[in-house]
């Protein structure tokens, strides 16, 4: 039936309003995501160092915009919180 349209659900036609459909807002986030993704490595012995100081440590990063926690897990090995 060649020059029918198929009605739209009402979600999708408000979402066709504004612009974007639902794929381009995930494909939009999944942008956002890869885009503030923060790779960390850590030395051999840094949990152990800070374990025996019984210390942690925070810094900020102007790259990323954001605040780093870096502390020692109870169980061993080193947890890394952004903020």
């Amino acid at each position: 039936m060649a020059g029918k349209k198929k009605a739209e659900t009402p979600a999708k036609e408000a979402t066709a309003q504004q612009g974007e459909t639902a794929p381009d807002k995930a494909d939009a986030a999944a942008q956002a995501e890869q885009k503030n993704k923060v790779d960390y490595s850590v030395s051999n012995g840094m949990a152990a160092r800070l374990k025996n100081m019984g210390a942690s440590l925070a810094f900020t990063s102007y790259q990323s915009n954001l605040l780093y926690m870096v502390g020692v897990k109870p169980q061993g090995g080193i947890n890394i919180h952004q903020t």
